[in-house]
């Protein structure tokens, strides 16, 4: 399991104070519960909680937690552990994004909805169970924070390259997915983004088609094809035509 002994206490409080029903793990952690992440480590925990943004202000939101100064997201637990708390009420759903009072930023909620809907019960300790957002559900959510700030978010990009090429399905072997007879390697990518399809509403459609069209093309403005290239599996950069059979049966798989 991806987390340490005082992150499992960090949950247990969290736990303890809203149920599990009330938030979702997100980010780098959840990924960490279904994908060996070899390529980078991480040592926060990103949460998205259902609640209220004037609730999420409360600066005694979890008692003993100190809130960043700047970061509006971030909070500090006693023992040091960073936690990034997204507020996903009802209400800023409905919105689609949150607007930090502080600093004036907006972060997109698109996709969120996802996490509540289909975060999956994860047991981190034999005493201790919460939900996490499954892979194609973590996808849908690095594309839009990648989008929504393309030059600080490149790390979503490592993750997205290696959950492309790692995603694995039950569905792997049925028969419609035998008979396209595509070749072994591409199977995981197109049965995520089959996946993705199958879940996404007009939005998050929006975002998908968006990152796949600028992914795949070398001369789009946003460089994402060769920031893709730089931070995705070493076999890329061997062998750029990976990438683009890749970007291009997952664009197949989303149709």
């Amino acid at each position: 399991m991806p987390f340490s002994a005082r992150q499992i206490d960090v949950l247990r409080q969290l736990t303890h104070l809203w149920t599990s029903e009330r938030f979702v793990l997100i980010g780098a952690a959840a990924l960490g519960c279904f994908l060996e992440m070899r390529w980078r480590g991480t040592a926060d925990l990103d949460l998205t909680l259902a609640i209220s943004r004037e609730e999420f202000l409360d600066e005694e939101l979890v008692p003993g937690w100190r809130r960043d100064r700047w970061m509006e997201h971030r909070w500090y637990a006693p023992g040091g552990e960073i936690v990034d708390i997204i507020p996903a009420g009802p209400e800023l759903l409905r919105i689609g994004e949150v607007r930090w009072p502080r600093t004036g930023h907006r972060m997109s909620l698109v996709g969120l909805r996802l996490a509540f809907e289909r975060g999956v019960p994860v047991p981190v300790a034999p005493d201790l169970t919460v939900r996490v957002a499954p892979v194609p559900v973590l996808a849908v959510l690095k594309i839009v924070a990648y989008e929504d700030r393309t030059a600080e978010r490149e790390r979503d990009l490592a993750d997205l390259a290696y959950i492309f090429t790692g995603y694995e399905s039950t569905d792997r072997f049925v028969d419609d997915v035998i008979a396209l007879g595509m070749p072994y390697d591409e199977v995981g990518p197109f049965l995520l983004a089959r996946t993705i399809a199958g879940m996404v509403n007009d939005a998050e459609r929006v975002h998908v088609n968006r990152f796949v069209r600028e992914a795949s093309d070398e001369d789009d403005p946003s460089g994402t094809h060769a920031k893709l290239l730089a931070s995705g599996p070493p076999s890329w950069r061997r062998n750029p035509d990976e990438l683009t059979q890749c970007l291009r049966t997952f664009g197949r798989g989303f149709r």
